[in-house]
């Protein structure tokens, strides 16, 4: 009888300490969020452009200020209870708007994989003569929220998400940057290799030498060769089934 009430009881405590403990983390990143959000400037910064080629972000914004004489130097930042990470800008200022770009390059621009662990907002840091601002970054884009994986080290990977949203407490719109520690997905590879041809689609022929083969025999040394470096790779065909090629949607 007393191991039958013992039992639920014993729930019952793991339950209410669970709660707790979550609650108290709840609120103490509710403070972070709402001190950071705090520090910040009523002007937003327009996003009028972001993507993520190859490793790295890139994007561009504009923002309105009346006192531009006094600017020093303007900065992006990744910005956390912990950490705050600046990266420069390529910028200009014309009629009080500050136009920016992190790099002209589409291959350029913040590389992903270097980022460390933490949940941060990016933001918009103005450096004047006396004093440094921060300011929130509002999407003005037709994309939404981006999911990222980095390649795979020591068979793990990190998961970066890049979202939107509006804090209730300061009712101001930002940009965050989540990274955490993971592993890639089923359907998702660090590399994926297209042995050319294929199906019916045999490519040049030279007496029994055919392209589609030689492509292939290429494409499986090769991820054999990135696997043993720990990559997680794909081939689009392997030669199973060399009639399906709806990878390719046709």
């Amino acid at each position: 009888m007393k191991k039958v009430i013992l039992y639920p009881l014993i729930f019952l405590i793991v339950c209410i300490l669970v709660f707790v403990i979550y609650s108290i983390s709840y609120q103490e990143k509710k403070i972070i969020i709402n001190k950071i959000l705090n520090n910040t400037e009523n002007e937003i910064v327009s996003l009028d452009k972001y993507f993520v080629y190859g490793q790295h972000l890139n994007i561009s914004g504009s923002l309105k200020l009346d006192d531009i004489e006094n600017i020093n130097s303007i900065k992006l930042v990744f910005k956390s209870n912990d950490n705050e990470i600046e990266y420069n800008l390529d910028y200009e200022i014309i009629d009080n708007k500050i136009s920016f770009v992190t790099s002209k390059e589409i291959n350029g621009g913040i590389k992903l994989d270097d980022i460390k662990i933490d949940n941060y907002f990016i933001l918009l840091r103005v450096e004047f003569k006396d004093n440094k601002k921060y300011y929130t970054i509002q999407n003005n884009t037709d994309y939404k929220n981006i999911e990222y994986y980095t390649i795979t080290k020591n068979n793990t990977n990190n998961k970066i998400l890049i979202e939107f949203g509006k804090n209730k407490s300061t009712n101001k719109k930002y940009m965050q940057l989540k990274v955490k520690r993971t592993n890639l997905d089923d359907e998702i590879y660090d590399i994926v290799i297209d042995a050319g041809h294929g199906g019916k689609d045999s490519g040049a022929i030279n007496g029994k030498y055919y392209e589609k083969n030689i492509t292939l025999d290429y494409a499986i040394d090769l991820k054999e060769s990135l696997e043993n470096l720990g990559l997680k790779v794909k081939l689009t065909r392997d030669g199973k089934d060399e009639d399906d090629l709806s990878i390719y949607d046709i």
